[in-house]
C-alpha cells in the first residue's frame, strides 16, 4: 500500500528534513572551500564529521597518495584519521560550529513500520512531501495530511 503526505509543522519529520538540507548546504559550501585551501583538485567529495573523503585525480594521488586510506567505492578514498589534511577538516568544522546530519530515516516517524518499504522526501516552496509504500496497510502519523496520488505527482512533475 502507498500513501502520500504533505508533512505539516506538526510532525518533527519536517524540521529535521530542512534542518538536513540546510546542513547539507553548509557543509558543501565547507567542503569546496577546505578543498581549495588544500589545493585539493578532485571534483567529487564525501564529508563526514570526522573524516574527509575524495575520488582523487591524477594531481591529487601525487600530492595526496600517503595520507589516502585504500578506495572504499567508486574511486572513493578517505584521508587518513591522523594526516594534517584530515584533522584540518575536523578543525575546520569545529571553529565553524558544524557536524554533518544525516538525512532522516523516514520510517522512524511512523508508529508501526517493519519489513521491506520504500520512501520519498523532497520540499517544494516550504512544502514538504512523502510518499511512504509498505506490503500492509499503515496509519498516518500525526502532523502528516494525507493527500492524492494524482497531487503528489502533480507536484513531482510539475518541478522536475
Amino acid at each position: 500500500m502507498e500513501k502520500f503526505f504533505i508533512v505539516t509543522e506538526g510532525n518533527e519529520l519536517r524540521k529535521d528534513y530542512l534542518g538536513y538540507k540546510t546542513n547539507s548546504k553548509l557543509i558543501n559550501y565547507m567542503a569546496k572551500k577546505f578543498c581549495n585551501m588544500q589545493l585539493i583538485m578532485a571534483e567529487e567529495y564525501c564529508a563526514y564529521t570526522e573524516q574527509f573523503y575524495i575520488v582523487p585525480t591524477e594531481e591529487d594521488f601525487i600530492k595526496f597518495d600517503k595520507v589516502l586510506c585504500k578506495e572504499v567505492n567508486d574511486g572513493l578514498r578517505p584521508f587518513k584519521i591522523t594526516s594534517k589534511v584530515n584533522k584540518a577538516w575536523i578543525k575546520l568544522l569545529k571553529n565553524e560550529g558544524l557536524i554533518v546530519t544525516n538525512k532522516p530515516y523516514v520510517s522512524f516517524y511512523f508508529d508501526s513500520c517493519c519489513g521491506k518499504h520504500n520512501t520519498r522526501i523532497f520540499d517544494v516552496e516550504g512544502i514538504v512531501y512523502l510518499s511512504m509504500s509498505m506490503d500492509y496497510d499503515f496509519e498516518t502519523p500525526k502532523g502528516m495530511i494525507e493527500i492524492k496520488a494524482s497531487e503528489f505527482y502533480k507536484v513531482v512533475e510539475d518541478n522536475s
